[in-house]
């Protein structure tokens, strides 16, 4: 956990670094605005588990502006998580982060062009940033040094000067990290190392600076076919396969709409989740029980309609039907779900 919060530490001093380099225009240093350029940055965090194990991962997507009035903001999609282990990576997207509610983390800086007038004349520089980072629906505020580069007029770099620690603490993780370590049945430290070197361009001329919203999106039935293949050669075995899928078990079941078969918004994130994986793993089967909350038909009906839901929804997303199994599972019990209300689970069968 502690991790993803250095990660979102290095996002917001990124974004303060790009307004150091408008050195080259006189009245507005911020003309044009700024974008980062991903090929040329990185972000990196050491977790510590066992008190001892030290482990270096990163995330793979990263995207931030600074525009015209010098606002900066980046965003880092946490399911890009990369730790070099395939059931780490998951473990971490929905156990600790919850990436289904929370996908990103953003940092925001007001950049004041004053403290970086002469980046111009000395090149490299140590300027102290106040940033504002939000991640897991939490929100903390601080001040970091940030070594400035500048490449040339249109390029700069900037890098963290000294180590940054972020701890569960600041964004209510504690849960997530004793999922983490119950899971993996390890001890891991709250807190996380971060690093980072991000890289800034001046946007052309008549093209505003824009920042990339990553998303989930559907997956047609063709587009995953073609998908899977390439995913087959690096993808894990069945029961690296089966581990995803049970830990997506862990976090929720599917809700619905009250006496109605239409999937809750707030689920769609978990039926996503749920699509990826199972495109990425052809040959886990799964069973889909429909249940039903207290008011509402016990006939079956409605259960087994919610199932049936839930299937055409991940079949329309690139999952074959042949794979998915659906049943009317009864009604929502203290054991079966404690929260109630209408639902449904999904359950591995191989």
């Amino acid at each position: 956990m502690a991790r993803f919060f250095l990660f979102g530490v290095f996002l917001i001093l990124g974004l303060a670094f790009p307004t150091a380099p408008v050195s080259a225009l006189d009245t507005n240093p911020f003309e044009r605005g700024w974008t980062l350029d991903k090929s040329a940055s990185e972000l990196r965090f050491i977790s510590l588990k066992r008190g001892y194990i030290a482990e270096t991962n990163h995330f793979a997507e990263l995207s931030g502006v600074i525009d015209e009035s010098g606002d900066a903001l980046v965003r880092v999609l946490l399911n890009s998580v990369e730790t070099y282990v395939d059931i780490r990576n998951v473990r971490l997207r929905f156990l600790f982060f919850e990436t289904y509610r929370h996908p990103m983390a953003e940092i925001r800086v007001r950049i004041d062009r004053g403290s970086l007038n002469d980046l111009t004349e000395v090149k490299r520089k140590i300027v102290p940033m106040e940033y504002t980072l939000s991640m897991h629906g939490e929100e903390v505020t601080r001040t970091e040094r940030l070594t400035l580069f500048l490449i040339d007029e249109n390029r700069v770099s900037v890098s963290n000067t000294d180590p940054i620690f972020v701890g569960v603490s600041d964004f209510d993780l504690f849960d997530g990290l004793q999922r983490l370590e119950d899971s993996a049945s390890v001890e891991i430290s709250p807190l996380a190392i971060v690093s980072f070197h991000f890289t800034f361009t001046r946007n052309p001329e008549e093209e505003d600076s824009k920042l990339p919203v990553p998303q989930t999106e559907a997956v047609s039935v063709e587009a995953a076919a073609a998908r899977i293949a390439v995913w087959n050669a690096k993808d894990p075995d069945e029961q690296t396969c089966l581990a995803r899928i049970l830990t997506l078990g862990r976090l929720d079941s599917v809700r619905f709409e009250p006496l109605s078969a239409r999937i809750a918004d707030n689920s769609m994130p978990l039926i996503e989740a749920y699509a990826d994986a199972l495109v990425r793993c052809p040959s886990v089967r799964v069973r889909i029980d429909g249940l039903v909350a207290r008011g509402e038909d016990n006939s079956g009906t409605l259960a087994q309609q919610r199932a049936q839901a839930i299937s055409r929804t991940l079949w329309a997303r690139g999952v074959q039907r042949s794979r998915l199994s659906t049943q009317a599972g009864g009604r929502v019990t203290t054991s079966t779900e404690p929260v109630g209300g209408g639902r449904a689970h999904i359950t591995a069968l191989n």
